[in-house]
């Protein structure tokens, strides 16, 4: 019934719906969706804002861990989703994307090394965490536009805060999927951004899909800069500073 539902809405090119808003709360985080739209004709989904926050701060996080664990927010700008075909939602247990695009994204992390880091514990390769994401899913692509990466990190031995800021991001990420893979199938990665505002840096990466190791290539390019620009950095991670040099 559903499916002859959606069928039913396919085949009505002028179907339009806005001003769609959700908004998902649990014990752990806050999700929401504002401004949620669909164009049958151009088969388009468009969201005005998404964002996704822990319920804690990072202060009330942290004393809730007996372990280093980062505290992540995402907050976008307008969300396009192209050639989104709503009749194979229905009918098809795999979720298929074709292109999508985010605009102005800032993604914060802030991490707490007065906690010990949990032993024998490996943090995830992409291709890894996408495969333990339970819903089959492939995307063609996702561009990133104009976003923003903020680190941050409080260090246990100088008390201090550490800054790491990623601005002008560019980033186009291809062939996004868990299933269905081939030996020649890998995750791409390419990106362009500002550090600490002060030089341009490139990356380039992919990693297989199926290599049994995991292996993966990167490649990090990154323009020439005066070294005290590292300061925000050095500082408060090894209590050192840089006069001069380039």
């Amino acid at each position: 019934a559903t499916a002859h539902v959606l069928r039913q809405l396919k085949n009505n090119p002028t179907l339009f719906v806005n001003s769609i808003d959700l908004e998902e709360i649990t014990a752990s985080s806050i999700i929401k969706a504002n401004g949620i739209g669909y164009s049958n004709g151009g088969k388009t989904v468009s969201i005005d804002s998404f964002s996704y926050k822990p319920t804690k701060n990072r202060e009330e996080f942290m004393k809730m861990n007996v372990y280093q664990k980062d505290h992540m927010e995402l907050k976008t700008g307008k969300v396009s989703i192209r050639n989104f075909d709503i009749e194979r939602l229905a009918t098809d247990s795999n979720l298929q994307l074709n292109y999508i695009v985010v605009e102005n994204p800032v993604f914060s992390v802030y991490k707490d090394k007065r906690l010990p880091l949990q032993p024998g514990y490996i943090k995830a390769m992409p291709v890894e965490l996408l495969k333990k994401i339970k819903q089959r899913l492939h995307i063609d692509s996702i561009r990133l536009v104009d976003g923003k990466l903020l680190y941050e990190e409080y260090n246990e031995k100088t008390e201090m805060l550490a800054k790491i800021d990623l601005t002008e991001l560019q980033t186009l990420i291809r062939n996004i999927g868990n299933y269905n893979n081939t030996a020649t199938d890998s995750l791409y990665i390419l990106s362009s951004s500002r550090l600490l505002d002060t030089t341009n840096i490139f990356l380039r990466f992919h990693e297989s899909y199926t290599d049994s190791i995991g292996s993966f290539l990167l490649r990090v390019r990154i323009g020439k800069f005066g070294l005290p620009a590292l300061n925000s950095v050095l500082l408060p991670t090894a209590n050192m500073k840089i006069n001069k040099g380039w």
